[in-house]
């Protein structure tokens, strides 16, 4: 179930985003991404459902079957059950009909205009556009996960690989899922253990 808090205050954007929320209190979720005064979620049909005030960026696509998608600031995209990538929102980069994929992710902010897509292919392979980190990644990877100035892959063997900025993750093959926002990232371990590393953030106790 869907629950929001913090806010900051009280303002036409936020009501709207809690207005939302609170009609979408039945609705079960699989999994959610927030971007600036509005969110998405995955509900239990594969269906992309948006919350918020995101009246200039609300095409969210139709359909259901959905399997993977990612919220940025202004900009966002899904993978359909095709495996294609379907985009919307604000100026971004979009991957080509021909390709196929199983995970996306799109800058959340950061000093960049154009936010940067990266999306892991069905062989395991890594594809960014937008800006450039001037890296190609190598290998097979199973998640990724952009923020504004940094972004994180798992490989397939489990550890982590970044690019951009604070690009030194933490060592290990154990990690199931991963997170980054402007200028820092979080992992998760298969223990359930969280770190996190990056140029800002509260360090954690076992």
């Amino acid at each position: 179930r869907l629950r929001c808090w913090g806010g900051g205050g009280v303002s036409s954007r936020i009501s709207a985003l809690y207005s939302d929320v609170n009609s979408l209190t039945a609705t079960v979720f699989s999994d959610i991404a927030l971007g600036v005064n509005f969110g998405c979620g995955l509900n239990s049909s594969g269906q992309i459902v948006c919350f918020g005030d995101n009246s200039d960026y609300d095409d969210n696509p139709s359909g259901t079957g959905y399997t993977s998608f990612d919220v940025g600031e202004i900009y966002s995209a899904a993978i359909d059950a095709n495996g294609q990538m379907q985009c919307w929102g604000g100026s971004g980069y979009c991957a080509p009909d021909d390709m196929t994929f199983t995970k996306v992710s799109v800058d959340k902010s950061g000093q960049y205009s154009y936010p940067s897509t990266w999306a892991i292919d069905t062989a395991g392979k890594l594809h960014q556009w937008g800006f450039s980190y001037e890296v190609t990644p190598q290998g097979t990877y199973k998640e990724i996960a952009s923020g504004g100035n940094v972004a994180c892959a798992i490989t397939t063997a489990g550890s982590l690989e970044c690019w951009g900025m604070n690009q030194d993750p933490p060592a290990g093959s154990n990690y199931v899922k991963v997170v980054a926002d402007t200028d820092q990232a979080c992992a998760l371990t298969t223990d359930g253990r969280l770190t996190c590393w990056g140029l800002t953030y509260i360090p954690l106790s076992n």
